[in-house]
């Protein structure tokens, strides 16, 4: 992860809870997920749910396949209304990142954006789970 994909997600996640300071946030920076699906059991209860979820180079970490399906499960771990935010390196497909959300149910959809941080230095997909 570069430094600055780090301290985009990292002044993200103190906005959030700045206008929120009961939101419930979950990263996975920097984590390996490339041998299993990002949480546990032990990390989360089955009906525990997010306001912010963050993951860096989704894309990268599963070139084998399972980055739809790994952002379906971050997906469908959000609160109504929440927002996952998917950072990837600036040489990314943006096609590749933007194409994740295809296999996402339409309806749960609340909003959708692909961008580049300031710095152009980090590509982030962002998505917005349709609030209740």
């Amino acid at each position: 992860m570069n430094s600055s994909m780090s301290q985009f997600v990292t002044s993200e996640i103190r906005e959030t809870e700045a206008a929120e300071p009961r939101a419930r946030i979950l990263s996975f920076e920097g984590r390996d997920l490339r041998d299993s699906l990002p949480w546990t059991s032990d990390e989360t209860g089955a009906q525990e749910h997010y306001d912010l979820i963050c993951v860096d180079n989704l894309v990268e970490k599963l070139r084998n396949g399972k980055a739809r399906e790994l952002l379906a499960v971050l997906f469908s771990g959000l609160n109504p209304g929440g927002r996952l935010l998917v950072g990837s390196t600036p040489e990314s497909d943006e096609e590749d990142l933007a194409a994740l959300s295809t296999a996402l149910p339409a309806q749960e959809i609340g909003g959708q954006a692909l961008f580049r941080d300031s710095s152009d230095d980090a590509v982030f997909l962002e998505l917005y789970k349709r609030a209740a």
